[in-house]
């Protein structure tokens, strides 16, 4: 006695497809999927409990040219849903690619590699992520962290560069546990994702922005809130974790101290920061690329020490 709804959008040269709902309203017991003709992709059921207090919800990167959406609402519901689709983002190139090697001439050394043993608690904290501004989408990273009250609310830092406006933070999806396994590439990825953030806070000057992660996070994710540290006091070793060009996750290791830059910064966009607002950083092993921004850098006690601004084959500045 229910109601079924299915809609199919194409679009002939993409790679992967994204929905932005600017209204995701259902009631109990509904059901919301999207898939391909032969079903070997599926994704769902969305239901009430994906729904955030803005309304809205970004589902992403659907694999192929077209997705067929299905829509179900039993009989007898307390309201009838409301789905508004306002959004369709096309991705020209493929941003879960097998170019994800953990050591290739790039210099990227995976998380689980050796470099990583002593970080496999902090690496759960780091997340890939793709958010929509204006009429682009983008790829950056960024560090579940930890707050004071250590009550396991879903704080999210990464850059201002990356994220500085509510808009761009509501379209947020994070990917949770995006590595290889082990030190070897493998192609295939479980996916597990949120959807949708809000901006608490942001700064130029040293290139930060503090999100809420709003959907919800399964204990499955193995969310790990990572420590952090205000202190001026330089690092003794220091270690990134990130997803440069979005690939798999990986790591990079200064074995020296961090050095409080002394000088002022100019950027690619123009825009330039104080000195002694970021700290200088030249790796011994691994390397970060664009798609690194946001990611954390910890210190020598595992806590989050400075977020990615950026940097050049030399150094990295934080």
């Amino acid at each position: 006695g229910g109601n079924l709804w299915r809609y199919k959008i194409k679009s002939e040269n993409d790679k992967s497809l994204e929905l932005f709902f600017s209204s995701f309203v259902v009631p109990d017991g509904a059901e919301l999927y999207l898939y391909n003709e032969d079903y070997t992709v599926v994704r769902g059921a969305y239901t009430n409990i994906n729904m955030r207090d803005d309304f809205g919800f970004v589902i992403g990167d659907f694999p192929g040219n077209y997705i067929i959406i299905e829509y179900y609402e039993p009989a007898n519901v307390k309201f009838e849903g409301n789905l508004v689709i306002s959004g369709i983002g096309e991705a020209y190139i493929d941003i879960f690619g097998t170019k994800s090697k953990n050591a290739d001439p790039d210099g990227f050394i995976g998380v689980n590699c050796d470099e990583g043993k002593d970080w496999q608690d902090q690496k759960h904290s780091v997340l890939k992520y793709t958010f929509t501004e204006g009429t682009s989408s983008y790829l950056c990273s960024g560090a579940l962290i930890n707050n004071t009250k250590v009550d396991g609310k879903a704080y999210f830092l990464t850059a201002n560069h990356c994220i500085s406006t509510d808009n761009a933070a509501s379209t947020v999806i994070a990917y949770f546990n995006y590595e290889n396994p082990a030190c070897t590439d493998v192609a295939s990825y479980i996916r597990q994702t949120v959807s949708g953030a809000t901006l608490k806070t942001t700064g130029a000057n040293s290139d930060y922005s503090l999100l809420l992660l709003t959907g919800y996070i399964p204990p499955s994710y193995q969310p790990y809130y990572a420590g952090w540290d205000v202190n001026e006091t330089p690092a003794t070793s220091t270690v990134g974790i990130h997803h440069p060009h979005g690939y798999k996750k990986k790591i990079s290791v200064d074995n020296d101290p961090a050095i409080s830059y002394d000088k002022t910064l100019s950027w690619d966009d123009d825009k330039t920061t104080p000195a002694n607002t970021h700290w200088q950083v030249t790796f011994d092993a691994g390397t970060t690329a664009g798609g690194s921004s946001g990611s954390p850098l910890f210190d020598q006690n595992h806590r989050i020490v400075g977020q990615l601004h950026g940097g050049g084959t030399i150094y990295d500045f934080y």
